[in-house]
């Protein structure tokens, strides 16, 4: 869809005219005593209307070409657009045999910050590049189409998912770095691809389901996702929760479980974890993996930490008021409270509302919670004045998770399952486990073993130092009626070391 040049059209329509005035002027028409008789006057009329009549003829094709640019061409990169694309998406898809083909939806993460950062300009050229870029990868024969921004559509040959995700993380790979002037610009491509088998299901159908692939990866570490039959019921499932969780949280729908935790050498329990469950009516339960990242994508998380809190504070207050032995228990904390204007405030007077010593709150965080967080330590140093305890959890799941011992005033780690899945077979493991027991415990840290599932995992903890763990072994989540009960039986869970 090559560009036309106007100038082409107005200059030869001038030829033609001209020409036919020097046809006239030399036969000696033009000068002859004839040269205004009736015949020759026909003769120029005539010459003149069908000048005039190729004119008009080039200028409409001219005009109608101008139209098509416009309504099938992006003007910028001179790609097809979006309805240029359908059509003859269609056309292909219907020549080609079933499963051959597949749509594929592509953008570039945070592609407007570049507009604001940057200027306009560079985000042209960038979106120029990448164009250029595409046609040269997957070929001059390739159906792309520009959507809009920096979004594309391509129709590729499929097939596998294995090749196709292959050639798109080879673009992706080869075509992450954006360089200018003094400017270096890192871009991280999404793709979302589907793949064209029912003849009888509209071309536009493959369209949206690229699109819905490629708004999920945006989302995902995995920049390449395939649109499924699974990510479809997912996502309905999404749009649902996402259209009854404020009247949930408003029906006292999000319940606190206690998963406890145990001393593992006199098998008494210690404390325990406040998790959430979404209980939808008397025999639905989600469990946290079901809606909890789409809540954190969503920032409703927020409110559902703070339920879950409020819930935790009663419960201490409950004993409290019962003379009953009261023991620290963990709440989560996602990223986004801590980059909440006023979460101090409302974490703090909600605890005074309940009368319960922050000492008896644990906030827990995960590695993620720090990245990024210029004021983390200001706040970190704030709350620890209050009182409240703070947890990492997943301890060892990241890289970074030694320097935050010795930069951060952390009360308890809480080693990361996989610690135990590779400790029992891998002395190297074993080993890791045991110096981090130690270097905590050395800096006046407690430590937490989470997932403990084993009777050998309990005895392994036990034999380097670490005598406390959460986990199924000794109790698994559980309403708060009945870790009340637990607790009130006053009976020691036996050591591991003596099953």
């Amino acid at each position: 869809m090559k560009r036309i040049s106007d100038n082409k059209f107005i200059l030869l329509s001038a030829l033609l005219c001209a020409g036919f005035f020097a046809l006239l002027w030399g036969t000696g028409a033009v000068l002859s005593p004839q040269a205004f008789s009736p015949l020759n006057l026909l003769l120029l009329f005539l010459g003149a209307f069908l000048a005039i009549l190729v004119a008009v003829f080039l200028f409409r094709q001219r005009f109608n070409r101008h139209l098509y640019r416009l309504a099938y061409a992006d003007l910028l990169t001179g790609l097809a657009n979006t309805n240029y694309f359908e059509e003859e998406g269609d056309r292909r898809r219907r020549a080609a045999a079933p499963h051959r083909l597949c749509v594929v939806s592509t953008d570039i993460s945070h592609f407007s910050t570049v507009n604001d950062s940057y200027g306009r300009q560079m985000g042209d050229d960038i979106i120029l590049r990448v164009s250029k870029a595409l046609q040269e990868a997957f070929g001059e024969e390739t159906l792309l189409a520009r959507v809009k921004a920096d979004h594309f559509l391509l129709l590729l040959p499929f097939s596998s998912e294995e090749e196709t995700r292959a050639a798109l993380l080879r673009f992706g790979a080869q075509n992450s770095d954006y360089s200018a002037a003094s400017h270096h610009i890192k871009l991280r491509f999404n793709f979302g691809v589907s793949e064209i088998g029912d003849s009888q299901v509209p071309f536009t159908a493959f369209i949206d389901a690229a699109e819905i692939a490629r708004r999920e990866a945006r989302i995902r570490p995995e920049p390449v996702l395939f649109f499924s039959g699974e990510l479809e019921e997912q996502l309905r499932r999404n749009r649902e929760m996402e259209d009854q969780m404020e009247q949930a949280l408003a029906d006292g729908e999000f319940v606190a479980y206690y998963q406890p935790k145990f001393n593992m050498a006199t098998g008494e329990i210690c404390g325990a974890e406040a998790l959430v469950r979404w209980q939808r009516g008397p025999s639905h339960l989600y469990y946290p993996d079901q809606f909890i990242p789409l809540f954190e994508r969503n920032g409703f998380i927020t409110e559902v930490d703070f339920c879950v809190l409020d819930q935790t504070c009663a419960l201490l207050r409950r004993r409290l008021d019962g003379g009953l032995p009261v023991f620290p228990i963990s709440v989560n904390q996602s990223r986004l409270h801590l980059q909440e204007e006023g979460y101090l405030q409302r974490l703090t007077e909600m605890v005074k509302r309940h009368r319960v010593p922050p000492n008896l709150i644990e906030l827990e965080l995960t590695e993620t919670a720090f990245n990024g967080l210029e004021r983390l330590d200001e706040l970190a140093k704030q709350l620890k004045k209050i009182g409240f305890l703070l947890s990492l959890d997943d301890f060892g799941s990241g890289y970074s998770s030694l320097s935050l011992l010795g930069g951060f005033p952390l009360d308890t780690i809480k080693l990361d399952r996989t610690f135990m899945d590779r400790a029992l077979s891998s002395s190297r493991s074993q080993t890791i486990v045991q110096k981090v027991v130690e270097l905590a415990h050395e800096m006046g840290i407690l430590v937490i073993c989470e997932g403990v599932e084993l009777p050998e995992q309990a005895r392994f903890l036990l034999q380097i130092g670490c005598q406390h763990a959460q986990g199924y072994l000794y109790a698994r989540p559980i309403p708060a009626d009945a870790f009340e009960a637990l607790c009130r039986q006053n009976a020691p869970v036996a050591p591991a070391a003596d099953r």
